[in-house]
């Protein structure tokens, strides 16, 4: 699920989830390169837990760690819980429960599900009618927090005994998370009423949610694509080409997914409905639905979409920037950063080199160096990349004893899909 859906399950706001990820408590399960969704397992609800009672009986972040780090060792937490205790005795009673939900956990029940095979049911008691919203909602999340993907419609049907019960199909996620490496190499097939901008209406767990629920699920903090652009003849922009009946989505380093889609008339209005391979179907589940409505027919060219800013600077001087920067992480704010903390994404860059009159040399992880002025400049606060027609502001902090240049990373995502740009973060070579 989603970091807002997580969220909600939590009873927290987004904030406090990306400081624990910061801070190394509780990192998401999976954080998607091109679009910065950050996704979480139903069982690390848990561990949220584990970390909230915890912090109500007085321990800080940094005893949390150590306490979450000695699992369910026995010997090891008695130690950290005896130590605590000797600190902070007023709060034994905060202590002792902390412990006790450490060692043995026991999960509030929501529901059930049965069935053999592949496709399970879920299924919730529901007192009333008038209930179904917000038991609806519940159901939702209780299903997601348990590791199921909810694959048909909610059914509200009443019980022989009285009551009634939500249920639908479900299938069981994999703990393993796939990297889809498909390709497609068939000749192009055109499709003319699909060519021109269409918005993302929202990702639903079935078709049929669209015409029920009409509303989209929350995506991560504006960091979700709002407009995507079919080109004619199929043509790539960013990280999307197409064929009649296929989205065909390539995120780089061999990743790319073949996206089967159809177009209907609701109303007025034309939208299509994309079978996605996203994160559930990254855990062995099955695709989501993205549904996008047309805008307009109109036969767009790359250079009328792209985001470009001013690059015409004149040279101004900087020497607190000149010398060799290596790369050490990326981030998609710049207060996100911790020194002590690895990067758990690859790093595009290797390192940057600042000389004297505007001259910058970037070497990338792939071995590739751009050195020339005919490719990049910089002056005062920026760095300009003349073949996106991007200026790339830097920041330099003094972070413990080591000065970090935080750099904009202005991608097709900046480009292409209109998001905030994030940053690449270098250490200064001593």
């Amino acid at each position: 699920m989603q970091i807002g859906e997580f969220a909600i399950l939590c009873k927290t706001k987004i904030s406090v989830l990306r400081h624990y990820d910061r801070v190394g408590l509780l990192h998401p399960d999976y954080v998607d390169s091109f679009t910065g969704y950050r996704y979480y397992r139903g069982e690390q609800v848990e561990i949220f837990k584990m970390i909230t009672v915890l912090k109500e009986a007085g321990f800080s972040l940094s005893e949390i760690s150590a306490v979450l780090a000695a699992g369910g060792d026995e010997r090891d937490l008695d130690g950290l819980f005896l130590k605590k205790k000797e600190e902070l005795n007023a709060l034994l009673s905060g202590l002792n429960k902390a412990k006790t939900i450490i060692c043995g956990f026991s999960q509030e029940e929501c529901g059930s599900v049965s069935g053999d095979g592949d496709t399970l049911v879920a299924q919730m008691d529901c007192n009333t009618p008038e209930e179904f919203d917000e038991k609806k909602h519940i159901f939702e999340l209780w299903i997601a927090r348990d590791g199921y993907q909810r694959i048909s419609p909610v059914c509200f049907r009443a019980q022989k005994n009285g009551g009634y019960s939500l249920s639908a199909s479900v299938l069981k996620l994999s703990d393993k998370l796939m990297t889809i490496c498909e390709k497609y190499s068939d000749p192009f097939e055109d499709d003319p009423e699909v060519v021109g901008k269409w918005q993302v209406v929202g990702a639903f767990a079935v078709r049929e949610d669209f015409f029920t629920e009409g509303c989209a699920k929350k995506y991560d903090e504006g960091k979700s694509i709002d407009i995507l652009y079919f080109l004619p003849d199929g043509e790539n922009y960013w990280c999307y080409r197409w064929t009649k009946g296929k989205l065909i989505i390539e995120k780089g380093g061999g990743e790319c997914s073949v996206n089967s889609y159809t177009v209907e008339k609701v109303g007025t209005q034309r939208y299509m409905f994309v079978d996605l391979k996203a994160y559930e179907y990254r855990r062995g589940g099955s695709t989501t639905v993205l549904v996008l409505r047309q805008l307009d027919n109109i036969a767009y060219s790359k250079k009328q979409i792209e985001r470009t800013d001013n690059i015409d600077m004149p040279f101004e001087n900087d020497e607190k920037v000149i010398g060799e920067w290596r790369a050490v992480g990326f981030v998609w704010d710049k207060d996100e950063f911790a020194p002590d903390k690895p990067c758990s994404l690859p790093l595009i860059y290797s390192r940057i080199r600042f000389f004297d009159e505007g001259m910058v040399e970037s070497t990338f992880s792939n071995g590739s160096v751009v050195s020339s002025r005919e490719s990049q400049e910089w002056t005062r606060g920026f760095v300009i990349r003349k073949w996106t027609k991007s200026a790339c502001a830097y920041e330099i902090r003094r972070l413990g004893e080591s000065e970090y240049l935080f750099l904009e990373w202005k991608s097709g995502d900046y480009i292409y899909g209109g998001m905030k740009t994030n940053y690449y973060v270098f250490e200064r070579k001593k």
